[in-house]
C-alpha cells in the first residue's frame, strides 16, 4: 500500500474511532439520564404502593386501576432500557 492511501486508510479509521467514542459517550449519558428517571418513578411508585396496600388492609378495598396502569408503564421502560441497552451499536 502507497504512503498516500496508508495515510488516507488510517485517517478514515482514526475518525471512525473517534465517532464511535463520542457515540459511546453520550448513550452512556442518555442511558445514565434515563435510568435516573426510571428509578424515580420506581420510588414513587413503591410509595403508592404501600400507601394503597396499607389503605387496603385497613378499608377491605381493592388496589387501584391507575396504580397497576403505573407499573405497567415502568415495566415498558424497563423493558426498552433493556433493548437499548443490548441492542448493537451502529
Amino acid at each position: 500500500m502507497e504512503k498516500r492511501m496508508f495515510d488516507k486508510t488510517r485517517r478514515q479509521i482514526e475518525m471512525e474511532r473517534d465517532y464511535l467514542k463520542l457515540r459511546m459517550h453520550l448513550m452512556k449519558q442518555d442511558a445514565k439520564d434515563e435510568w435516573e428517571k426510571l428509578e424515580g418513578k420506581w420510588g414513587e411508585l413503591e410509595d403508592s404502593m404501600r400507601l394503597m396496600k396499607y389503605d387496603a388492609e385497613k378499608t377491605g378495598e381493592k388496589v387501584t386501576e391507575s396504580l397497576g396502569e403505573a407499573a405497567e408503564e415502568l415495566k415498558k421502560g424497563y423493558e426498552k432500557f433493556r433493548e437499548r441497552l443490548t441492542k448493537p451499536l451502529k
